[in-house]
């Protein structure tokens, strides 16, 4: 049962980088297969085997295949590359430390590298374009190198981190942490997750104020439009040449150059579809390749059709299956469109 569940567990992999990590796995390792005290202890093994009782033989030669699997592991632990470097080595004490003193360093070494990890923690700070998540898991990575290190780091230093770090966009949702809740009983993660519902709530105003700039812009196009309405029988227009719908085809009326108004939307009672030539307005557009025939016989090309939106006083209103014509004369509603909706 005991050697399955050896064979079952994969061994950690070590190539010369991140020793702190790979160092933890490892212990994990060994107290996982009941091998962790010949690792780090070791084991007296007595010169003169004959005076020693039964069951001191027994322990020796327990103590003797534990030894072995576990230098068994650490060999298996090693790249190529490094493996050379403990292969003359006889036990698993000696090789754990040889790795130990190699990468982990000395006493002055690991000072160092404890002063620069410091160091980096007290500068670390918010990016612009950074998420709460991303800075967490910037700061969470630099708190678990130094604990590696010993250097245990209180969740209070962390939570105050964050708070005095954020960017500026988050000011209104620490100021409110600060005032309702005790900064000395908070952790990590529930700040977290004040921040991050924060984020949520900028993005939707966000999105929002994009909507709402795009519906103005289109206010501001339909402006004269809603004159046109009101006065449909004043406005003549001249059509020429106005026929059914043939097959797939499209008609559009032709009007004087003269009299053109892009910024002007015309009811037309005899073409068969709404027709404008400015994409922006477009609050959905899907890609089309389709002819539309007008007045004198001649074919124009459409190159869209969707959607664009529009105010009213009894709230947003929808006009679907827009044409985009980019070489047409001025902006039509097509009558009969809009009867048959």
């Amino acid at each position: 049962m005991a050697e399955a569940f050896r064979s079952s567990i994969p061994i950690p992999t070590f190539n010369g980088d991140n020793y702190d990590f790979w160092s933890i796995k490892m212990k994990t390792y060994f107290c996982a297969q009941n091998l962790w005290d010949v690792v780090n202890d070791g084991y007296t093994n007595p010169d003169d085997i004959s005076t020693l009782t039964s069951a001191q033989k027994k322990e020796l030669k327990e103590n003797h295949q534990k030894d072995s699997l576990a230098l068994l592991s650490l060999q298996m632990s090693l790249t190529n590359t490094y493996f050379p470097r403990i292969m003359g080595v006889k036990t698993a004490k000696e090789v754990w430390d040889k790795l130990k003193e190699e990468f982990y360093g000395s006493n002055k070494v690991r000072t160092c590298r404890l002063q620069t990890l410091r160091r980096n923690f007290e500068n670390l700070k918010m990016k612009e374009s950074e998420t709460a998540k991303d800075y967490y898991s910037r700061i969470d990575e630099i708190v678990n190198q130094l604990k590696s290190y010993g250097d245990d780091v209180p969740e209070k230093k962390v939570v105050g981190k964050i708070l005095i770090t954020c960017t500026e966009k988050y000011d209104p949702i620490i100021a409110a942490i600060e005032e309702s809740k005790d900064i000395n009983e908070l952790t990590a993660a529930e700040l977290m997750g004040s921040l991050e519902a924060h984020e949520k709530r900028l993005e939707r105003r966000y999105e929002m104020e994009i909507e709402n700039a795009f519906q103005s812009k289109l206010n501001m196009r339909f402006q004269k439009s809603k004159e046109v309405f009101v006065k449909e029988k004043v406005i003549k227009r001249k059509i020429v040449g106005l026929k059914e719908t043939e097959g797939n085809l499209f008609y559009a009326s032709k009007k004087n150059v003269s009299e053109k108004k892009l910024d002007t939307w015309y009811l037309d009672s005899g073409c068969s579809n709404h027709m404008t030539k400015d994409e922006i307005i477009f609050y959905s557009l899907d890609k089309i390749n389709t002819k539309i025939k007008i007045g004198n016989g001649n074919f124009i090309e459409a190159t869209g059709k969707g959607t664009i939106v529009v105010d009213t006083k009894k709230g947003k209103r929808y006009i679907n299956e827009v044409l985009l014509v980019p070489t047409i004369d001025q902006n039509l509603l097509s009558v009969g469109q809009m009867m048959e909706k």
